[in-house]
């Protein structure tokens, strides 16, 4: 391979890898906002920040705006828990980003492809089905925060060779 061509194919590495990078990190940063959130619902279920969401739940569930006293107990108790999940979820999509998805290890890729469909899926599935559209919504702006970056990084886990392009 002539000179002038090893540098232009270094270059393109150089920036491939740079752009891998950008996108591992932005499953780090990702990750580390769903801890944060996770930690946020286990302590602050009745907090302002939750009041649309448990407004929409209550509307279609008991048909008012405000949760019914008998939940008083219950729904800090079941935000505890998604919170936990959420938590101990986005741990595992931390440490998965910062290793085995850094070596660009195949597994890694489908471990959370296959983890966000599964979610996405089912939690939307039953979300509309009892008509909690916004939680739908929600799934997917959450879902976007994962799906950009490894729909960026396909290629760099799945390349083409030669035998593909014949």
């Amino acid at each position: 391979m002539p000179k002038y061509m090893e540098k232009k194919v270094k270059k393109n590495q150089i920036q491939s890898n740079r752009r891998f990078i950008f996108w591992q990190r932005w499953i780090v940063f990702y990750s580390v906002i769903g801890i944060l959130f996770g930690i946020v619902m286990v302590f602050g279920s009745t907090s302002i920040i939750f009041k649309m969401y448990n407004s929409t739940v209550s509307e279609a569930f008991w048909g008012q705006s405000y949760l019914p006293d008998a939940l008083s107990a219950y729904h800090p108790w079941i935000f505890a828990v998604l919170g936990s999940t959420i938590t101990g979820w986005s741990v595992c999509f931390l440490f998965l980003a910062l290793y085995p998805f850094k070596r660009r290890e195949r597994w890694t890729y489908y471990c959370l492809l296959i983890s966000l469909v599964s979610w996405v899926s089912l939690d939307s599935a039953f979300s509309l089905y009892f008509g909690i559209n916004f939680e739908v919504f929600f799934n997917f702006a959450a879902l976007s925060g994962f799906a950009i970056p490894l729909i960026a990084t396909y290629r760099d886990f799945f390349p083409k060779t030669k035998e593909c392009l014949r």
